[in-house]
């Protein structure tokens, strides 16, 4: 590892924790390849999203081509369009949407609307996908949306994510 200030790169911090798995955000076009590339020896352990789709399936490919195949999870349009076919009910549609993705990474809410509802999970699952929340970091927020049977949350508090699973697990 470099010596970068403390910092680490992506590929840095696959190397040093061996059985964590990471969620990796694409912000930037220019970061798509190259993380990508960086990805795929790891791709087992590793899920690639990006509020573009344009990144995320550049990222994606990029992988594949290095030999990876990471798990991914649709940029806005995707969900978008997983939303409204949730909404409609029709797992045919959500299936097609979900097609590109293993993932349905969402707000709990946007503004007054919520976003996260038992229908919602339960609509995703029958699709073959999973549901991640983000960002949770209250404990009861994080109780009622595991009741509600989503598959991860993304959180700044995995402190106490961890302990309020491991409770659960009891």
């Amino acid at each position: 590892m470099a010596d970068r200030g403390g910092l680490l790169t992506a590929g840095d911090a696959l190397d040093a924790f061996p059985t964590l798995r990471f969620n990796l955000d694409v912000k930037a076009a220019a970061a798509a390849m190259p993380l990508g590339r960086i990805v795929a020896p790891h791709a087992d352990r590793v899920l690639l999203t990006s509020f573009s789709d344009r990144r995320r399936r550049e990222a994606v490919a990029a992988s594949r081509a290095a030999g990876g195949v990471p798990a991914t999870s649709g940029g806005k349009a995707t969900v978008a369009r997983c939303l409204a076919a949730a909404r409609v009910g029709s797992v045919s549609l959500l299936q097609r949407a979900l097609s590109a993705v293993d993932a349905l990474q969402v707000p709990e809410c946007v503004g007054a609307v919520r976003v996260v509802t038992r229908s919602l999970v339960r609509t995703v699952h029958a699709a073959g996908a999973e549901v991640h929340v983000w960002t949770v970091n209250e404990p009861e927020a994080m109780r009622r949306l595991l009741d509600l049977g989503v598959d991860g949350l993304v959180t700044d508090r995995a402190d106490v994510a961890l302990a309020l699973v491991a409770a659960r697990m009891v």
